[in-house]
């Protein structure tokens, strides 16, 4: 298998899940649903436009994999995906075990609080579900 981001399979080509950069970092592009595709709409509102954290291997100088791994969706029952290209795609529980699974390999992957609005951007549940309650404070 060519250690390309255009050799992914399935959900994790972006090209063919119509993703666009929004951030780069470090090493790691971090891609979204494009908003301008017809299907965008329908994917959205069936809780399937997944964000996707791409490390694409082979760079010059580094023999590292291509990695990808994308945030629950329908599509992935929920679950976080991760694939090491060339081996068989990944269902993980939480990013916990993403990072977990990844540190094994010695590979370090970017820290959830600089990807994570991307995520919840892309939640109908969250964008347009009920506003969360604030707590009491009582009375003043």
């Amino acid at each position: 298998m060519k250690n390309t981001a255009a050799a992914l399979q399935d959900l994790h080509n972006p090209v063919e899940s119509e993703r666009v950069l929004v951030e780069s970092i470090g090493g790691w592009q971090v891609l979204a649903a494009d908003r301008r595709s017809a299907a965008y709409k329908s994917h959205y509102y069936g809780s399937n436009t997944p964000l996707q954290l791409l490390r694409v291997g082979g760079r010059l100088g580094h023999s590292e994999p291509t990695i990808s791994i994308l945030t629950p969706c329908r599509a992935t029952a929920g679950k976080f995906e991760l694939l090491v290209a060339g081996q068989a795609p990944r269902r993980l529980c939480c990013y916990a075990c993403v990072r977990r699974k990844l540190g094994s390999l010695k590979i370090d992957c970017p820290d959830a609080r600089e990807w994570i609005v991307y995520m919840i951007l892309e939640s109908v549940g969250y964008m347009e579900g009920p506003a969360p309650q604030e707590p009491s404070r009582g009375k003043a």
